[in-house]
């Protein structure tokens, strides 16, 4: 049904406020496999499992942190320092 290399991963994040426990983002990504990260490999570490998992686990965690980082950017605002200065938001 499959060919040796499926190995598929499914991740799900949030990101809770402490202040009020309300989810301030939160998302879920599906990834079958990193196909290129595999035709990589040894031909002898090709069908090994566990590292497809890690492989395609990676590719997940890297789609999902880009995700929350491409939020943030957008969603919160600009903070400054300033040398013994109280932080500016804006």
């Amino acid at each position: 049904m499959f060919d040796s290399a499926y190995a598929p991963v499914t991740l799900e994040a949030q990101l809770v406020s402490t202040a009020d426990a309300k989810i301030i983002w939160e998302n879920t990504v599906f990834v079958s496999v990193d196909k290129k990260s595999i035709e990589a490999l040894p031909e002898e570490d090709r069908k090994k499992k566990e590292i497809q998992l890690r492989l395609t686990s990676e590719k997940a965690i890297k789609e999902l942190s880009e995700n929350l980082e491409d939020v943030a950017k957008r969603n919160l605002p600009k903070i400054t320092f300033q040398a013994d200065s109280q932080p500016e938001i804006y």
